[in-house]
């Protein structure tokens, strides 16, 4: 059995970066706690000299020590119930290095098991209250167990010298009663004598061990009381530690109440702040919408007020083209060739004149302008279900459809669509014009007509496009 070396800094206290924590696993039993390893040399057990004790038949007086040296910590087993480390069996007196996360089992009964924590200091102010309340209790501990082991071997001195003054009085008594026999046999008998030489020696040596044990008796009460008074002075020093610590625990708590306080208000005071900025630029923000809304309606207005206008404009001279429509169904050129007058040209005939008669002159002319101002930009046809937008452009009621499938500004100025509105004079007078042309055009005119009919009803077109699309989102 290999032998612990004595430390010289055994009873120094540890700094809280080097202190370790066996924490129990048991939270239920009540009646052990957390073991605070605040030396560098520490003894657990249910002894007088122990360090931690505790009180059960299952620990032995010295079960194991902890050792701190070279900046490690080693546990050695001194028991006769066995100390296990990580589950298994330590060697009796034979030093183990132990580190955080280990578990340290007191005896083979699981409720002695620990795990080895470091002591860190940033731990909350109680712990350290109650660390030094811990190192209190022991020390009344301890101080109740010598009491105790005193007491036991008062009363046993206290026993045996009362059972030896018996024995005196006995052997003095017996002494008596033979003296008396001596007196009444009026005659020395050697044996007798003999009898009392051996009893006056072991009364002489019963007083001699009676003196001895009175000694020993008195020597017990003054170690007793000498270390009554240095408890009482230890018990003391602890006190004022304990009450130190506790008036530092409550001045560090006010301080810190004080400092969170003061964080607290400039926290608010921040918010407050930023709440403040966040609100004035949502105002702020909202008031810019406002504006935006305004001048937008503004800019509707105004172009809704150009649409109407340019409406009116286009009524007007769609209502002008009528009128001159009527009355160039019929016309008439004259033509002096040396000052001879030619006959009257009628356009309703179905007859084509030749290139080089002056009527097909005309016809060309009239064509000229129906393809220039009555043709659709999209087909390059002549319109067929005329709507006219807010920009005053005119296009086929199905060839705007495809175009806004994809896009929402006009073809021509590329302006945004706002409104669609059907040209009912237009369409009224391309169909009168058209009458009056060659059988050929009209024939052209109804198969197209004919066409997109099946077009639009194929794909749906309305019969009446909406009057304000919304924007973003298709006509249908």
């Amino acid at each position: 059995m290999s032998s612990i070396p004595k430390n010289e800094n055994d009873e120094d206290k540890l700094s809280p970066d080097t202190m370790i924590i066996l924490v129990k696993h048991t939270k239920e039993n009540v009646k052990l706690r957390d073991i605070y390893i605040n030396k560098n040399k520490f003894k657990i057990g249910r002894g007088i000299d122990c360090d931690e004790h505790i009180l059960t038949p299952l620990i032995s007086r010295n079960h194991c020590i902890l050792i701190y040296k070279n900046e490690q910590w080693t546990i050695t087993d001194l028991s006769s119930s066995h100390t296990l480390l990580n589950d298994e069996i330590l060697e009796y007196g034979v030093p183990e290095n132990i580190n955080v996360g280990d578990i340290i089992q007191l005896s083979e009964h699981e409720e002695f098991k620990y795990t080895v924590t470091m002591f860190t200091k940033d731990e909350p102010e109680k712990k350290k209250s109650r660390l030094a309340q811990n190192l209190l209790d022991e020390e009344i501990e301890k101080q109740k167990l010598f009491t105790e082991e005193q007491e036991l071997k008062r009363q046993e001195l206290e026993k045996e010298l009362i059972e030896k003054q018996n024995e005196q009085e006995e052997l003095k008594t017996r002494l008596d009663d033979i003296l008396k026999s001596q007196q009444a046999a009026e005659g020395k008998n050697e044996e007798l004598n003999e009898m009392i030489k051996a009893l006056e020696e072991k009364i002489k040596s019963g007083n001699e061990i009676e003196l001895k044990m009175q000694q020993n008796y008195n020597n017990l009460l003054s170690i007793v009381d000498d270390q009554q008074k240095k408890f009482d002075e230890r018990l003391n020093e602890e006190r004022n530690k304990w009450q130190q610590t506790l008036e530092m625990t409550n001045q560090e708590k006010a301080a810190l109440e004080k400092r969170m306080a003061e964080q607290m208000t400039e926290w608010r005071e921040k918010q407050q702040t930023e709440w403040n900025n966040v609100v004035d630029k949502l105002v702020q923000q909202e008031k810019d919408k406002q504006m935006q809304l305004i001048n937008e309606k503004e800019l509707l207005e105004q172009k809704l007020k150009e649409a109407n206008d340019a409406l009116k404009e286009k009524t007007t001279l769609a209502e002008e083209l009528k009128n001159s429509a009527q009355n160039q169904q019929v016309i008439i050129v004259e033509v002096s060739t040396e000052e001879e007058k030619l006959d009257t040209i009628d356009l309703t005939k179905d007859d084509v004149p030749s290139t080089s008669d002056p009527s097909n002159i005309i016809v060309d002319k009239v064509e000229n302008i129906m393809d220039e101002q009555l043709t659709c930009q999209i087909c390059s046809e002549l319109f067929v279900t005329a709507v006219t937008l807010n920009c005053s452009h005119t296009y086929c009621q199905y060839c705007i459809y495809l175009w806004m499938q994809s896009k929402r500004d006009c073809p021509i100025c590329r302006g945004i669509i706002i409104s669609v509105t059907r040209s009912l004079v237009l369409d009224n007078f391309i169909e009168q014009m058209v009458n009056d042309l060659s059988t050929q055009h009209k024939n052209r005119r109804k198969d197209l007509c004919s066409q997109r009919k099946v077009l639009t009803q194929r794909l749906g077109v309305p019969s009446i496009l909406k009057s304000r699309p919304q924007r973003g989102k298709k006509s249908r």
